[in-house]
């Protein structure tokens, strides 16, 4: 298969590929989950892969090249939820308010995770930056 959001200057050809597909088989798979409507806001930087791995669509664009995107997906479905995390400071979810507070409260969870390792007294991290007699980071 091709995909076509990696394709720019598309022409349109007399030649069809086509393939006959199930629609029943395909509305059994997976149909148990609720459809959720997110809508980001992306830097120019991460817009083709927006476009390829959350098959949305671009809603707006602004001058400097960042976009608002919108896209429909399953909401206990984990990909898209990785790719947008994958995106870190790129991207930032504008609705619906639950799936934001979903992504505002995953860097909490994973730092209490990783700070539940081992907090023993040996083990204990400082957070902080550290200097030197000549005030020097180090």
């Amino acid at each position: 298969m091709f995909k076509l959001v990696r394709m720019d200057h598309l022409e349109k050809i007399n030649i069809k590929f086509t393939k006959s597909h199930n629609l029943p088989d395909i509305k059994m798979k997976d149909n148990n989950d609720n459809i959720v409507h997110v809508k980001l806001y992306g830097k120019a930087v991460i817009k083709a892969k927006c476009r390829e791995y959350l098959n949305g669509r671009i809603t707006q664009e602004f001058e400097n090249g960042d976009f608002e995107f919108s896209f429909s997906v399953p909401e206990h479905e984990t990909f898209w939820y990785g790719v947008i995390l994958s995106f870190g400071n790129k991207a930032k979810i504008i609705e619906p308010q639950d799936i934001i507070a979903r992504f505002e409260a995953e860097p909490i969870r994973k730092a209490e995770e990783f700070l539940q390792i081992d907090n023993s007294p040996k083990n204990i991290i400082k957070l902080g930056v550290q200097k030197n007699e000549r005030n020097q980071t180090i």
